[in-house]
């Protein structure tokens, strides 16, 4: 894509009127309505995860963003970058890690948050090469409260691409170290020798806090195959799976009768790695 340097072009490579643009850039702040999401995490407690929601008018907006700018520059980031990206998937991102020593997990905290408003006009500026005028208006339409919002589809997409540089450092520490590496979204992934993971830690840590980003101590894991391995919900200990207890989990769903939504998105998950588990599944959950 070529840079574009004026907001006229801009207007005309998203299909909307620049004064529509302007007019939602200047008072972004009426078209949210944040709520609190209910989460259930694994110890049982309850997790409040903030949704920004944007509105049907600026998500249509950040929809034509992410279509005529920023999706072909993602879909060309490395194969090691796996989340939100089209053709990409927890599976390709969990396959790397199959069958190896150890894997260590490490999770971005507030991932989304803590990319700032400036981090994503910069990324205007010398990416795409946009003129200052131009990446102000796309930064106010694709930011919200100073930073990227939770609920908007250009959020994981921004996330990727300003993640790229220390992407690029942790798969050179893990290249030099004959080690895998994968990043879906914030969780980042390494395996191999479990020595070697163990040495390698601190100096990955020191690059994710580098380059302006908090680890999440408590998802921190160092994980050998004496044990269950899992990356990005996938077990990869002898092969990719889902689990046992994950199958036992869709199973209570389905005798329970809970949503048909939810039960179908735990399926098609399980379909990732096995068609026939998912098929089984499928038929116990229509009868």
């Amino acid at each position: 894509m070529n840079s574009i340097l004026s907001l006229n072009k801009l207007a005309f490579t998203l299909g909307i009127s620049r004064k529509v643009l302007e007019d939602v850039g200047k008072n972004r702040g009426n078209y949210y309505r944040p709520y609190s999401k209910k989460e259930p995490k694994a110890d049982g407690s309850i997790k409040h995860r903030r949704i920004d929601n944007p509105s049907k008018a600026i998500n249509k907006i950040q929809k034509s963003i992410n279509k005529h700018i920023l999706r072909e520059r993602v879909e060309s980031l490395p194969a090691y970058m796996t989340g939100s990206i089209r053709s990409r998937s927890v599976k390709h991102n969990a396959t790397p890690h199959v069958l190896k020593e150890g894997v260590l997990a490490i999770d971005i905290t507030n991932c989304f948050p803590s990319i700032s408003s400036s981090m994503v006009y910069s990324l205007y500026r010398k990416e795409f090469g946009c003129s200052p005028s131009v990446a102000k208006v796309l930064t106010k339409l694709t930011t919200y409260g100073d930073r990227l919002p939770q609920g908007a589809p250009t959020s994981p997409s921004l996330c990727n691409l300003i993640l790229k540089p220390m992407a690029e450092e942790l798969f050179e520490l893990a290249q030099e170290n004959e080690l895998h590496f994968t990043q879906y979204v914030d969780d980042l992934t390494f395996s191999g020798n479990v020595v070697t993971l163990r040495t390698i830690k601190p100096t990955a840590l020191a690059i994710i806090r580098k380059n302006g980003f908090k680890v999440n101590i408590k998802k921190l894991k160092l994980l050998q195959k004496n044990e269950r391995m899992s990356v990005t919900g996938l077990v990869v200990n002898k092969g990719l799976s889902v689990g046992r207890s994950y199958i036992r989990e869709v199973q209570r769903d389905i005798l329970r009768k809970r949503s048909t939504a939810i039960v179908n998105g735990k399926i098609a998950f399980v379909q990732l790695v096995s068609k026939r588990s998912a098929k089984r599944l499928k038929a116990k959950s229509v009868k």
